[in-house]
């Protein structure tokens, strides 16, 4: 804040988040330096091949961020130089040089916090894959239709139109009819007429 009284700028809090982002900064070089050194020695196989190239993706990841984070560090660093120098300037400047002050901090202010921005917004793409370049579909050809066999057996369909009968075999089913209701009648019926019995050579049997 300038009131024209006071340096502008807050000294404390531009030194704690230069202080913070300093410590932060420790452990994402640490995990940068450990990941680039990962392998798979001694390990082959699709599962050894998996395994590189996820911890080369990682590890180039981690690299990606402690880079940007140490471009908002040093950033963060030269603004609080700044803002801390503004106390030894500000009590023998004029008027005119206290609103030259003023400006120059606003306009540094100003641009570490898109300087801020855009590295967030680096940092939200980092391990984010690019999207996928959607192929034109290949046109698929149908697959062949399977023969069906029919649900109801031809044979027995009611609509089906009969064979044509072979006179023979007409003949020998009325006659197969006329034995088998003759039997009955040559086993308890009356006989009225008489039935010519053949003869044989051995001898005749009689009154």
């Amino acid at each position: 804040m300038a009131d024209g009284i006071r340096p502008p700028g807050n000294q404390a809090w531009v030194r704690n988040l230069a202080e913070t982002l300093r410590a932060q900064g420790v452990p994402l070089t640490e995990a940068a330096e450990l990941l680039a050194v990962v392998s798979a020695d001694g390990w082959s196989g699709p599962a050894a091949t998996a395994f590189g190239e996820f911890t080369a993706g990682t590890a180039a990841g981690a690299r990606q961020m402690a880079d940007i984070h140490a471009a908002v560090r040093d950033r963060v660093d030269g603004h609080s130089t700044f803002v801390h120098q503004l106390p030894h300037l500000w009590p023998d400047a004029d008027a005119g040089e206290r609103q030259r002050l003023v400006g120059l901090w606003r306009g540094a202010a100003e641009d570490v916090a898109a300087e801020i921005r855009k590295q967030a917004a680096e940092l939200d793409r980092v391990g984010v894959p690019p999207p996928k370049v959607a192929r034109p579909r290949e046109p698929v050809e149908p697959a062949p239709v399977a023969h069906r066999w029919p649900t109801v057996d031809p044979d027995v369909q009611p609509n089906r139109p009969r064979p044509a009968a072979v006179p023979a075999a007409v003949a020998y089913g009325h006659r197969v009819v006329a034995e088998e209701q003759l039997f009955p009648q040559l086993l308890v019926g009356s006989r009225r007429v008489g039935l010519p019995w053949p003869r044989d050579t051995v001898g005749e049997v009689g009154p």
